[in-house]
Parts: C-alpha cells; sequence; structure tokens
C-alpha cells in the first residue's frame, strides 16, 4: 500500500480557498504496474509550500492506494503534527474519521477509520487497468505566530500497520509501516518530492509557510 497527502482547503476567516494538488498517476504507471515491469508509480505532484497565517484552518486529505498484487487494508494511519498546527478538536471531520491521540502528546494522531475498507489489487476492469483507493481527511488549525524569519510547517503522514486482503500481516514489497524515525519526523526532507517519492511510498507531507515580517516601518516625526 501507499499513501499520499496534499492539501484540499485553507480557511481564513469566512473565505476558503480550495486547492488542487492531487497527486497525478497516468494510465502508463498503471499499466506498467498491472504488468509487473514496475513496483512504484511516479507521481505529478505538487509539493509547492502554500503560505498561510495564524488561525487558518488547513483541510488535508490522505489518499491510500494499492499498487501491488494482492488485496490489502490501511489498518492504521498516523499523522504527525509539526510545532505551531493544532488538530481540531470540534472539527466534524475529525470526529468522521475518528482521529485520536493516545500518547496525549497532541502530536501524534492516529486513525482507524480505513481498517475494514479493502484496497483492492491492481487489475483489469473492462479492458482497462485500475489503480484503487481511499480517503480520509484531518483538519488543523495554524497556531504559529509570526516571528523574525519564514516559518515552515510540515505535516507528516505514514501507514503504521497494514494486512493483507486476508486479514494478515504481510511484508510491502516496497516499504516497511511505522518505521519514520523522529528526525525523519521533525525534518522531512525527501530530496526531490515533485514525482511523489518521499522517504518510502507509504509517507507523505505537505508544507505550509509562515512568512516573516514585511519590513514595514512606521515613519515618526522628532
Amino acid at each position: 500500500l501507499a499513501l499520499r497527502k496534499y492539501i484540499t482547503s485553507i480557511t481564513s476567516g469566512d473565505q476558503t480557498t480550495e486547492y488542487d494538488r492531487v497527486p497525478r498517476i497516468t494510465q502508463q504507471q498503471i499499466d506498467r504496474l498491472l504488468n509487473g515491469s514496475i513496483n512504484t508509480a511516479e507521481k505529478t505532484h505538487t509539493k509547492e509550500p502554500i503560505q498561510v497565517k495564524t488561525g487558518d484552518r488547513v483541510l488535508y486529505t490522505i489518499m491510500i492506494y494499492n499498487e501491488g498484487s494482492v488485496d490489502g487494508y490501511a489498518s492504521e494511519i498516523t499523522d504527525f503534527l509539526p510545532d505551531g498546527l493544532r488538530f481540531v478538536e470540534d472539527s466534524e471531520i475529525n470526529k468522521q474519521y475518528g482521529w485520536t491521540n493516545p500518547s496525549g502528546d497532541k502530536e501524534t494522531y492516529i486513525t482507524t477509520a480505513l481498517a475494514d475498507d479493502i484496497i483492492y489489487k491492481v487489475e483489469n476492469v473492462d479492458g482497462t487497468a485500475q489503480l484503487r483507493a481511499q480517503f480520509v481527511q484531518i483538519e488543523c488549525e495554524v497556531v504559529a505566530e509570526i516571528g523574525e524569519r519564514e516559518t515552515s510547517l510540515k505535516n507528516v503522514a505514514e501507514i503504521t500497520e497494514a494486512k493483507d486482503g486476508e486479514g494478515n500481516e504481510r511484508q510491502d514489497r516496497d516499504s516497511t509501516p511505522k518505521d519514520l524515525t523522529d528526525e525523519q519526523k521533525n525534518n522531512y526532507n525527501p530530496g526531490e518530492s515533485e514525482k511523489g517519492w518521499g522517504y518510502e511510498d507509504d509517507d507523505d507531507y505537505e508544507e505550509l509557510v509562515l512568512p516573516a515580517p514585511t519590513g514595514d516601518f512606521e515613519l515618526k516625526l522628532i
């Protein structure tokens, strides 16, 4: 199973801006997954940071999809919030997907919303190779304050438990659930991510930027 994370919308005051940052996978890539010539598809997936301000609400979508030849379940998905980003407790979306914070650290949020939703393998349907996916969402609020320098807020998500279609634990062919280190979570730097690689294909991030002060000064007459 693989994971991609993308910003869906940002609400600032009473205005909501929608974003189209959904990863694109070509039919050619899906065909190659089906015939076994590749194990991991390339994704066209912008990672250009989005500028925000304190108090903005950000809606993230997490897509779990199956590139393999075996049906599977994403039994557990974990979202790691950076300092300056807060989970919205009263969000209907967060309640819908059952996010919890078992550790109580206000940073590590877990959902098992897809534990019973099978994600079918890549297969031929009516003559066309099909890639199947399931989705969850999480809503957060920007609580970081403007400082002397630009502030980066990277939100990271990872599949932390997965099973095959029979409900058994199974080694994924190109990733290992729950293997991000603390360093990777806190300083997520997958390199060239335009193709959507991440550290492995079961983790991904989105980045917000809180800009530095504009440098405007008030002119005072003495």
